[in-house]
């Protein structure tokens, strides 16, 4: 352990006399080796020295930031920098609808001991303010890095259709989903986002692209591996994971085969239904979005691709969606869409590509 000797002749000052006329914002800590390490003293509630000459003090905590804001959740980062002289036995992330959260407001614990640390908090309000920190916990008492203020937010509706009357449909993580009767069948009109199959099994989510490039068991990510592309573009998954008997979809719903989907784009002109099928505008697509209409309800959206490789390609420009028709031993059949043209095509990928989902009811 380092040595410590402290210089804060000011802080001395305020606690003994109540006031003086000039005070440092900070207790400088001199350190053996020449440095000089600054913290502010309003985290600091007292000062301790050890029988050996050690200063003591909470811990040193910093609230590194916030990622991933959705609707009933978001992840927070922290970092404990400096152990106080003592054992941080708990650190985590508190949180509140108040400005000032405390440990005993709500709390996620995230292990022990200095260095960074993540956890994602969960089963929050939409359009809700939270004030969040870090905290972390020694013998002194409990350290607090500065707060942060996230809103989560509302439902993002805007690549419906208004003029058309929208369903719900949950998948077994709690994502709700709006679902469009068209002709006789009835579908989900957002991208699937679920990491369970229906039956509570966990879908792997798997980043690295050497790992991908040999998956033979299903598997999902997010575009690039950013949580931010989640809503509206949902997420990529592998053909494996399609054809999986626990089923990927909401139960009572499934992954449409080439039949169910002709039944779909047979209603809009065939190849042609397209821009019937794609959702309107250029907030997701790229422009100029080719007929994107939206005329059927399904709001296909432009969530790009993975190839077999692992390379990401083609958010906003293009929307790939599989079915659950096979072709050939390592290939399957997906729809296809682009921003430049208002066709929807029907061609076959290597089954280890990331495509989007659609689910249709049973």
């Amino acid at each position: 352990m380092r040595n410590f000797y402290l210089f804060c002749f000011s802080l001395a000052m305020v606690l003994m006399f109540g006031s003086v006329a000039h005070t440092q914002s900070t207790m400088n800590i001199y350190l053996n080796d020449g440095s000089v390490m600054q913290i502010p003293l309003n985290q600091i509630d007292s000062v301790t020295h050890s029988t050996d000459g050690d200063p003591l003090f909470e811990p040193l905590v910093e609230t590194s930031g916030i990622d991933c804001v959705l609707k009933d959740r978001f992840e927070a980062m922290g970092e404990v920098l400096n152990d106080g002289g003592l054992e941080v036995t708990l650190r985590g992330i508190c949180w509140s609808t108040s400005p000032e959260p405390t440990v005993d407001d709500n709390v996620l614990e995230s292990g022990s001991g200095v260095g960074a640390f993540m956890v994602e908090i969960t089963d929050l309000q939409m359009e809700t303010t939270y004030f969040v920190r870090a905290f972390a916990v020694n013998g002194m008492g409990v350290g607090y890095g500065e707060v942060l203020e996230v809103a989560t937010p509302g439902v993002i509706d805007d690549f419906l259709n208004v003029s058309l009357d929208y369903g719900e449909v949950s998948d077994i993580d709690g994502n709700t989903y709006a679902t469009i009767i068209v002709g006789d069948q009835e579908w989900m009109a957002e991208n699937l986002r679920t990491t369970t199959y229906s039956n509570g099994d966990e879908i792997p989510i798997v980043t690295d692209d050497d790992t991908w490039e040999w998956l033979d068991d299903g598997a999902c990510v997010w575009y690039m591996n950013d949580c931010n592309s989640e809503i509206p573009y949902g997420r990529l998954y592998n053909w494996h994971a399609v054809e999986d008997d626990r089923n990927i979809c909401p139960a009572g719903w499934h992954v449409p085969d080439n039949d169910e989907w002709d039944e779909l784009t047979d209603l809009f002109g065939g190849m042609a239904a397209g821009g019937a099928l794609k959702s309107a505008g250029t907030l997701y697509w790229f422009d100029p979005n080719m007929g994107g209409s939206n005329e059927s309800g399904m709001s296909l959206l432009p969530g790009g691709f993975r190839e077999d490789d692992g390379f990401f390609n083609a958010l906003g420009v293009m929307a790939c969606y599989w079915t659950s028709t096979d072709y050939g031993p390592n290939d399957a059949f997906y729809r296809e869409l682009s921003y430049g043209h208002s066709n929807i095509f029907t061609t076959f990928e290597n089954r280890r590509s990331g495509f989007s989902v659609r689910c249709v009811k049973d």
